[in-house]
């Protein structure tokens, strides 16, 4: 089993856990953030990578692995929970 990590945001929360490529478990109470999380977390996102000079378009799915799903979750803004007790957020 992974390792559940808890999100929050502006007073909505839930739970993920990262199991292995294309297998992640989503706990989220409410129906309408449930569904946008899975469709989101299940869908590939391209950005621009690399120097300035030579930049590249990547692709990655957020379940590929639990560095991209906690790439994908900085990314609504979503401050994150581990199970150390510590947490982390994006900074913009």
């Amino acid at each position: 089993m992974g390792d559940w990590v808890r999100f929050e945001k502006g007073g909505r929360s839930g739970g993920v856990a990262w199991h292995a490529p294309g297998w992640i478990e989503l706990d989220v109470g409410d129906p309408r953030e449930r569904r946008f999380l899975e469709r989101y977390l299940c869908s590939e996102d391209a950005f621009l990578a690399g120097s300035v000079a030579e930049m590249e378009l990547e692709a990655e799915r957020p379940d590929s692995s639990p560095a991209a799903l906690e790439r994908a979750l900085f990314n609504l803004g979503y401050r994150v929970h581990y199970a150390d007790g510590s947490a982390r957020e994006r900074v913009s």
